[in-house]
């Protein structure tokens, strides 16, 4: 069964919100629409072929509403226009129109065809009557006959009370006077505005679920688009990008933050929750080019140690041959030194623990020594050997010189007894003090060469190292000193057991590939003092 990847997972959840409250806003009261604003508004005016009618707006320059309106004013039909502020639009109209404007704050639009008659006609959308407002989905819909007369009685009052500025024959006029009384109470809807408060419910507070597929209208944003609460909705949010690796159940139930939009009975809220991956920049760490080092710094020392070994192998046709089976038995050590250096070739001293790392270690050095000890060892022999053939030589020598001195005492005996000259007697006793002489010279030897044997043998006793003893004299005394030099490598931490270290501004990174590492990973990166996260 394969591991599992770390990698991002899409995850969806639903978040109710019907039971949140919504607070002081417009309801429609019945049906309303979204599109065909001006068609409708076109429409009305086009039915209307005689009386007056009542035009209510913030701004009025769409090009066919004025366009309608002129053709309208131009036969029987008498318009009352009233807006915010004038335009250079309206100027088409002026003159057989009545316009006013200025002191008031229209918010939205609204047509009262002869609002007073029982062919009444009236039509509200809560935009402008400008191109770009009626191409979008603000409300709009039909009034009924109370509503004529309540906007209509709002629309004089504007009109005739608080509109300061008038246009007739294309002059515009400060109106000096009120000229008609009307009863009219500013402050029916607690101050919020009158046309809104006479088309619409006015909503303190309800839930979401209860206004579920309606169209609102904040109080105090009329001039906004309405908004729609929404039974259910879609969110796709942004990566939930993590900044640490979390384990498997914690990273897959990780949730971000959950944007409520105020608008929706439920959200279905769909993101990727994305592992906490290793940054780009990042570098091979320097542990890895530091073990590097250190391994051929090992390899070069286990091949000197067998270098060595094969230079004492090869001493053997160069030893005395008294000390052929010694030497046997060194071989014999020999190979069991070879194969501890070629099981401590195998290790990788990367990854072992640091106690069996400081025990080969030390194993190293013991071999060192044991290379060198035997070296000692062997020279020690050998010149033990060789001084025994230098005795034995000499003790031959001391025979031969007594045979010698035996027939030189004969010789002198005979000759006394024949009355030999006194020359004669002379010279044979100097030969014999001299033979007497050069045994005792021979015999000093001896004893010289048998007391340097037995120094050799006691010489590792007296202080130095045993290498000490074999380099005194020795040629290669150098290299063979570096062979018994104390071992030693960098106190590098072991390389990750799982995953790979990286490094990245300063910092350390150990990555993994699956989620069942991930509980050694956590091990690893707290002993190596480095931060978990997933390889891309």
């Amino acid at each position: 069964m394969g591991k599992n990847k770390i990698q991002p997972i899409n995850k969806t959840e639903t978040v109710n919100y019907g039971d949140m409250v919504l607070n002081n806003f417009w309801k429609p009261k019945s049906n309303v629409s979204v599109s065909g604003h001006k068609e409708k508004i076109l429409q009305l005016l086009n039915s209307t072929t005689d009386g007056f009618v009542c035009i209510y707006s913030e701004t009025l320059t769409d090009k066919d509403i004025l366009a309608t309106v002129f053709d309208k004013a131009k036969s029987r039909v008498k318009f009352y226009i009233l807006v915010n502020d004038f335009s250079k639009d309206v100027e088409k109209i002026c003159g057989i129109t009545l316009i006013r404007y200025g002191g008031i704050n229209n918010v939205g639009s609204f047509i009262l065809s002869n609002p007073k008659s029982n062919a009444a006609k009236g039509f509200f959308f809560a935009g402008q009557l400008t191109e770009g407002s009626l191409l979008v989905e603000h409300f709009s819909f039909d009034l009924v006959k109370d509503e004529f007369l309540e906007l209509f009685k709002h629309f004089c009052y504007q009109f005739w009370q608080k509109a300061s500025t008038e246009i007739i024959s294309n002059n515009k006029n400060q109106i000096q006077s009120k000229t008609v009384d009307i009863l009219y109470d500013e402050d029916k809807f607690s101050g919020n505005d009158y046309v809104w408060g006479t088309l619409f419910d006015y909503v303190e507070q309800d839930k979401r679920k209860n206004l579920s597929g309606k169209k609102i209208v904040y109080i105090g944003q009329e001039k906004q688009l309405p908004s729609e609460i929404k039974h259910r909705s879609e969110q796709q949010l942004t990566d939930n990008v993590l900044k640490q690796l979390l384990p498997k159940e914690d990273f897959e139930n990780k949730k971000p933050d959950f944007k409520d939009d105020g608008m929706s009975a439920e959200i279905n809220y769909s993101w990727r929750n994305v592992p906490f991956y290793l940054p780009d920049n990042a570098k091979d760490h320097n542990l890895y080019s530091n073990w590097e080092t250190e391994k051929k710094k090992i390899a070069i020392k286990m091949e000197s140690l067998l270098e060595a070994i094969s230079k004492l192998e090869k001493r053997e046709t160069t030893l005395s041959k008294r000390i052929s089976r010694f030497f046997l038995g060194k071989k014999q050590q020999f190979g069991e030194l070879k194969t501890k250096i070629e099981e401590i070739k195998m290790l990788d001293f990367s990854i072992i623990t640091k106690e069996k790392r400081d025990e080969c270690i030390k194993q190293i050095n013991e071999v060192s020594y044991s290379i060198a000890k035997h070296g000692v060892d062997i020279e020690n022999e050998n010149h033990k050997a060789n001084l025994k053939d230098e005795i034995e030589r000499l003790e031959s020598q001391i025979e031969d010189k007594k045979k010698e001195l035996e027939e030189q005492k004969a010789k002198l005996d005979n000759k006394v007894d024949n009355k030999t000259s006194d020359t004669f007697i002379h010279k044979v006793e100097d030969d014999i003090k001299k033979s007497e002489k050069e045994i005792k010279n021979l015999e000093n030897q001896v004893n010289f060469k048998q007391k340097e044997i037995e120094k050799i043998g006691s010489e590792n006793t007296g202080g130095g190292s045993s290498l000490e003893v074999f380099n005194h004299g020795n040629k290669n005394s150098q290299k063979n000193s570096e062979i018994e030099q104390k071992f030693e490598i960098q106190n590098l931490p072991q390389l990750p057991k799982v995953g790979k270290l990286w490094q990245s501004n300063g910092k350390s990174y150990l990555a993994i590939d699956y989620w069942e590492d991930y509980e050694l990973g956590v091990q690893e990166s707290e002993r190596l003092k480095a931060e978990l996260c997933a390889t891309k």
